[in-house]
């Protein structure tokens, strides 16, 4: 039997919905103006509506598979998962409904190490960070939190200092873009993609670049300069990719087909043009940050399985969403190049 997906349409809306407010709070910040409690608190319940719809789509697989996943052997007070649980080394794909108790909370602390490695803490404003401080979106805010109530010279000091949480917060300010704090906007971006801390200052470059390649389309004739930009921000998205966050095609997407390019649409191929030219960037970049951790001997966590396979959903349901974007980028053959056996499940889900 099949298993099927219940609301798979707001699924797909959820996910793609909120590349869109992160699109629109970056637009906001661009503009110098402070992201909206409103917008905010919308991004908050998009993030805990997903998270409960992963958690549905974990718990299906076929009728046989899992019933014996969910059952389990009640002796007295303790809840004793069942013997055909796996093993967090063992093959599987979906953690709350085929891991054993012991080995789901491991999973669970290495995709925790492995967020806070990667710098994903979100900054907002004060009242929608104290109502969703605990939900999915702002999770791990209380790393950011002490660094977002500093002013922007006290921040800066930190940020001059090295500070990885501090730089974090910075880049998710809007006095970031400004003019006067390019260098060190510039130099907090380098050092956190060596450091690992990826996931912000990879979310900022395709927001900026996108933003600047509108800008340039509908300003001028000259297609150099806006199509550089949007090469940057494929190249940016490949080395997200490498990080095994969905969450940056849904960011990219936002922009690509939203209504930034209203006023001068792109044209339709033009991804695929200049994926051979961000290719060689992403490879370029890549070396270039691989070269610098070698000489500062700094080593970052590689993904771990959990991680890996919430990707896994997160693309088969983006892909759904965005057809022809997904077979120009292709993804899958990036995320999964020897192995697709989780993500093939996924994708029959759709």
């Amino acid at each position: 039997m099949k298993p099927v997906i219940k609301n798979k349409w707001l699924l797909s809306t959820l996910i793609f919905t909120g590349g869109i407010y992160f699109a629109l709070s970056s637009l906001k910040l661009a503009n110098g103006d402070e992201q909206s409690d409103t917008l905010q608190a919308l991004e908050g319940t998009f993030q805990t509506a997903l998270k409960e719809k992963y958690n549905e789509i974990s718990s299906l697989e076929s009728s046989d598979a899992q019933n014996s996943a969910n059952k389990s052997i009640d002796t007295g007070n303790q809840l004793v998962p069942d013997s055909s649980k796996k093993a967090y080394e063992s093959d599987w794909c979906h953690a709350e409904s085929e891991l054993s108790l012991s080995d789901l909370h491991f999973a669970q602390s290495e995709l925790e190490k492995y967020e806070l490695e990667r710098g994903k803490a979100i900054v907002g404003t004060r009242g929608a960070a104290q109502a969703y401080s605990n939900e999915s979106y702002f999770k791990h805010y209380e790393m950011v939190a002490p660094y977002d109530e500093l002013d922007q010279n006290a921040l800066k000091t930190q940020v001059l200092d090295g500070n990885k949480w501090a730089m974090i917060t910075w880049l998710q300010k809007y006095y970031s873009d400004l003019p006067e704090n390019s260098a060190i906007t510039k130099s907090a971006t380098d050092q956190l993609l060596t450091l690992g801390a990826t996931y912000i200052p990879i979310k900022k470059l395709i927001a900026d670049n996108m933003q600047k390649a509108a800008a340039l389309r509908n300003q001028s004739t000259d297609s150099d300069e806006y199509e550089k930009h949007i090469e940057k921000a494929i190249a940016a998205l490949l080395l997200g990719l490498d990080d095994f966050e969905g969450a940056h095609l849904t960011t990219f997407s936002a922009f690509l087909e939203g209504p930034l390019f209203s006023q001068s649409p792109l044209p339709k191929n033009i991804v695929q043009e200049l994926l051979p030219k961000a290719k060689n960037r992403y490879n370029n970049w890549k070396s270039e940050i691989e070269n610098e951790r070698e000489s500062l001997g700094i080593e970052v966590l590689p993904p771990p399985r959990i991680i890996q396979l919430e990707a896994a959903l997160s693309l088969a349901v983006w892909e759904d969403e965005t057809p022809q974007l997904a077979m120009t980028l292709q993804p899958q053959t990036h995320l999964f190049p020897n192995e697709q056996k989780c993500y093939d499940f996924y994708k029959k889900l759709f």
